[in-house]
């Protein structure tokens, strides 16, 4: 790049060369420059930048922020400075390095500091900066090799906790090292922890600490990071909209429908470096994404003018390959279940996303269960109000569109996804959540006792061939008691407003640009673009309609932007039952477009669902378990506190599965009829008997859908059964 005067190096030079420094500038430029020419005076610049702090033992953020964004860098700063030091300035330097060492160790005399594991960012920016500190400044150091021996104590819990060393000996949370790996593990698939913002930034710190360790060792001590990095570059690629303009954004979000174009681009760039040596295919694919959102006309300066960290491991000379025509219409990360869906990436076509995240005891935590959004035709179809804290807040539930229980969203013991699958040659996306048990955290003096037995949602994208129309089917089988009418109701701590609040036991949310139409079957209105949005409100059968103007709910203002707020609508049962289930088809459709959706029950009442017709599309017919089963059992406490079952999970997402048959009647609109069944026993072997012919063999999948397609307009039955 130097020696061609490469336009990014002539970039970074002007950038090492200003006069002032730029923004988030610590000296990082210059020092990158240094590296890349050997010339002195980018490394009298970098020192002339660092020397103010190192000196005085202070931060550029004077909090957590500052260890956890700037510890590696001044360490990997260090390394690269050496050369160009004199022995007092590497003296100084070490001794700074020391103290920061001991800070995120606790170890500073009257500085409350130490390091938080329930922090994903914090935990792993301060991990990296001690490995660093004892791989690079031996032998000048006399402390190097000592910080990954030791131990602090947690601040609240009073926790001694080792650092841990380089290698992971379990996945939990017992030292820093296997916290890292436990985040990891919980961010299985690509989609990490913590928020959609917020991750741009920790991946960064992640990557490039597991990329600084194999280099200075040669060792790669952090396995589970190197299968992770490709699959967290295909996330991002997949969860932006298809004109390139917009990302499917969750969590904390403090830049509510925008790119933050130059932290992206720098997570991106990593992405990029990082997977050139494990996947040479995703790496391009990434390094073409990068191009991408180097282009981007939208934000103010946009990706071209980017942060430090972006030039780490940029390579512009890294094989660029477009990855519309190649990568696969849906992504899915089963860490925090969330699932992508592409059908196409032309700027006017659609692109599904629904989240299904686990509990995971960090900051930033969300809590809802089930929220999906539409990008379709240039514009968010279906969304809902971003910010920031307020998904973090349990009552707060509503920002989403999901649903709330006597005010609130979910329960601590279990929560995240059951069963995922995307159907053959893109025609449709399937997810399925569930959540119950315990309200409260483990070791909770005197909890109150568990009201949320089952929520289970299912959720059925269905694109359209023609492009006219998209479909998501959302079924929702709930079991709750009202946690006001049961013992300890006063031991909801700031919940318990709501709680208190709470107009219906069981609200069903979706959230509108617009005051909506309501009507005895359904909702609807027309968003901006003139996209038609009709929901149709099929079960429970007598149900009440609400709209809500957000201005009016008194959210707090920090946790919402108030361009955000809009309109809500809630469904709720006529009558407050502990068993009901929701059917609910909403659809995004071009003006003249005709759609029809039907209820449809098998004669038992084991299965209902939806006939759904579309035009000239084929209809489909799909179909879920309706049966209550049998109830898990709550888990008690012991000797007065909380504890989980760690299977509560995989049991309340079993209630759902049928094992047995059903017959069922409709009437067809269209020459063939696409039959999904849900909720099917995987283990046994089905068939039908379809129309009075001869059975026949319905393939179930392993997350437990069969499948199979009849012909003819008019009325059809089928007699299921399982062997």
């Amino acid at each position: 790049m130097v020696s061609e005067n490469n336009v990014w190096w002539q970039k970074l030079k002007s950038y090492a060369n200003g006069s002032f420094p730029r923004y988030g500038d610590i000296g990082d430029y210059a020092t990158i420059a240094f590296q890349m020419t050997g010339d002195s005076a980018y490394a009298r610049k970098a020192w002339s930048l660092i020397q103010p702090f190192a000196q005085s033992h202070t931060l550029p953020w004077a909090n957590r922020n500052g260890t956890r964004e700037y510890f590696i860098t001044y360490v990997w700063m260090y390394d690269w400075l050496y050369p160009g030091l004199t022995p007092a300035q590497r003296t100084t330097f070490i001794s700074y390095l020391n103290w920061m060492g001991d800070l995120v160790l606790n170890k500073v005399s009257g500085v409350p500091w130490g390091t938080r594991t329930s922090d994903s960012d914090e935990t792993i920016g301060h991990y990296f900066g001690l490995a660093f500190l004892d791989l690079a400044t031996a032998p000048d150091n006399p402390r190097a090799g000592t910080f990954l021996k030791s131990s602090w104590i947690e601040a609240g819990t009073g926790k001694l906790t080792n650092v841990g060393g380089l290698a992971a000996t379990k996945v939990d949370r017992s030292t820093m090292r296997n916290t890292i790996a436990q985040f990891v593990s919980e961010a299985r698939g690509g989609e990490w922890i913590e928020s959609s913002e917020y991750d741009c930034d920790t991946l960064q710190l992640i990557l490039l600490g597991a990329e600084g360790v194999r280099t200075a060792t040669g060792v790669d001590y952090f396995p589970e990071i190197t299968q992770f990095a490709p699959q967290a570059a295909l996330s991002f690629i997949d969860k932006q909209t298809p004109d390139g303009l917009d990302t499917y954004q969750w969590g904390d979000e403090e830049h509510p429908h925008g790119l933050w174009i130059q932290t992206r681009e720098a997570a991106v760039s990593v992405m990029a470096g990082v997977t050139a040596r494990i996947d040479p295919n995703i790496s391009s694919y990434t390094q073409s994404y990068l191009n991408d959102l180097i282009a981007s006309p939208i934000e103010y300066h946009g990706g071209a003018n980017p942060y430090p960290r972006f030039f780490l491991l940029f390579n512009p000379y890294n094989q660029a390959t477009d990855w519309r025509t190649i990568l696969p219409a849906g992504f899915y990360a089963s860490g925090q279940g969330m699932m992508y869906f592409h059908d196409g990436w032309g700027a006017n076509d659609s692109f599904f996303g629904a989240h299904d995240p686990t509990t995971t005891a960090v900051d930033h935590q969300v809590n809802f269960l089930g929220d999906f959004q539409l990008y379709r035709q240039g514009e968010w179809a279906l969304t809902h109000p971003l910010g920031y804290a307020l998904a973090s807040v349990n009552a707060g539930g509503s920002s989403t569109n999901g649903m709330e229980f006597a005010g609130v969203t979910e329960v601590s013991e279990a929560r995240g996804p059951v069963a995922q699958e995307f159907g053959p040659n893109g025609d449709s996306a399937y997810l399925v959540g569930s959540t119950g048990g315990q309200y409260v955290w483990t070791n909770f003096w005197t909890p109150p006792p568990t009201f949320l037995h089952e929520w289970t949602r299912s959720l059925l994208y269905l694109p359209s061939e023609d492009k006219h129309s998209d479909t998501i089917v959302v079924y929702d089988r709930t079991n709750s008691e009202d946690p006001r009418l049961l013992p300890l109701s006063n031991r909801y701590g700031s919940d318990l407003p709501a709680i208190n609040a709470a107009t219906s036991l069981k609200q069903w949310i979706i959230h509108m640009p617009v005051a909506p139409t309501l009507t005895p079957s359904g909702i609807s209105w027309t968003t901006p673009g003139g996209q038609n949005i009709n929901v149709s409100t099929l079960l429970p059968v007598n149900q009440q309609k609400t709209a809500y103007d957000e201005t009016q709910l008194g959210w707090i203002s920090w946790t919402i932007v108030p361009t955000e707020e809009k309109w809500q609508a809630r469904i709720a049962p006529a009558v407050d039952a502990q068993w009901d289930t929701f059917l609910n088809v909403v659809q995004a459709y071009d003006t003249g477009t005709t759609l029809a959706n039907t209820m449809v029950r098998s004669d038992g009442g084991q299965a209902e669902g939806a006939l759904i017709q579309r035009g000239s599309q084929d209809d489909v017919l799909a179909l879920f378990s309706a049966q209550m089963g049998v109830q898990v059992p709550v888990t008690l406490p012991i000797a007065n506190v909380s504890v989980y079952n760690p299977n509560m999970l995989a049991q309340i997402g079993a209630v759902r599965i049928l094992g047995a048959g059903y017959s069922v009647t409709w009437t067809g609109g269209s020459a063939q009829t696409e039959v999904m069944l849900m909720d099917l026993d995987p283990n046994r072997t089905w068939t039908a008997v379809v129309d009075g012919n001869a059975g026949i063999s319905v393939p179930v999948s392993n997350q437990g859908i069969g499948r199979f397609s009849l012909n003819g307009v008019g009325t059809h039955q089928f007699t299921l059964s399982a062997n």
